[in-house]
């Protein structure tokens, strides 16, 4: 099946941040954008392309068994039903950052051989272009993630305020409740001692002092396990802290990743200004 096997324009490799973003042609999907993690190998990838579209029946890749970062660092094919892909790094990832675009030119011309001035010409606009391409592909590839950091930063805080009333609402339940049953509790007691013969103070006192001492006790106990002041709003704040914590857990709100993801979004908003500056160079 040699003769079926055909190739592709190459597939640009973007870094952001810590991982990678490489769009990649599926049989019935169209081109589709993936992120892989720096530490994340590439037998993984292959799995997570073949289970994004159902209709991929071979996938392999002549980096299986290496760490994707490891194996862009030389020539990597990807092969997806018969069809192979190149993946190619950018040449803004393939040198620093800080190094001028006329430096990378002259690496580049002293390394090719030019015998007239229409093939300086036609050089020097070739890769012009696919540097333009380049930087396009990579904005849209930065802009692509900064809109998946917006989404989880969003949905991490949603999920946050909808804890957060949760638990506005059941600690006023659990007030009003308490107080509700305070206050039955003492009419039901007052209204036996007068209006019922039978249940004088005889009775219901030992009962009311025992219900007091509860109180006391339960209050008291819960006071050195917490060490909270016993104001209402210290009492509240620790209910309400300790709530926070087990829904969050409970629910797998991870709200510390917020920090993380803001680090992430700032070096891509740096990385986009970077592009942004060299884009008008080449134009």
């Amino acid at each position: 099946m040699a003769f079926l096997r055909r190739f592709f324009a190459n597939i640009n490799i973007f870094p952001v941040g810590s991982s990678y973003r490489l769009k990649v042609p599926l049989p019935s999907l169209g081109e589709c954008w993936f992120t892989v993690d720096s530490s994340q190998d590439v037998t993984s990838f292959l799995q997570e392309i073949k289970q994004e579209d159902p209709h991929i029946f071979e996938i392999n890749s002549n980096g299986t068994g290496k760490l994707f970062k490891e194996a862009v660092q030389q020539e990597i094919t990807l092969s997806i039903n018969n069809t192979e892909y190149r993946l190619k790094k950018t040449v803004l990832s393939q040198s620093n950052e800080s190094k001028p675009i006329s430096d990378s030119f002259i690496e580049t011309l002293e390394n090719t051989k030019i015998t007239s001035k229409s093939q300086l010409k036609e050089h020097i606009h070739r890769n012009l272009t696919e540097l333009g391409e380049q930087f396009g592909y990579y904005l849209k590839a930065l802009e692509n993630s900064e809109r998946q950091i917006n989404n989880q930063i969003k949905d991490i805080k949603e999920k946050e305020q909808q804890i957060a009333r949760k638990i506005e609402f059941k600690s006023n339940f659990l007030c009003g409740m308490f107080l509700s049953v305070l206050s039955i509790q003492w009419g039901f007691f007052y209204y036996t001692i007068y209006e019922v013969d039978w249940l004088g103070w005889d009775l219901m006192e030992p009962i009311t002092f025992s219900v007091g001492q509860l109180g006391f006790i339960i209050s008291l106990r819960y006071y050195l396990k917490t060490q909270a002041s016993t104001s209402y709003e210290n009492v509240m704040g620790h209910y309400k802290d300790k709530e926070r914590r087990m829904f969050l857990k409970q629910h797998g709100v991870n709200v510390g990743k917020i920090k993380f993801l803001e680090e992430e979004k700032n070096r891509i908003t740096s990385l986009k200004e970077v592009i942004k500056k060299r884009q008008n160079l080449v134009s």
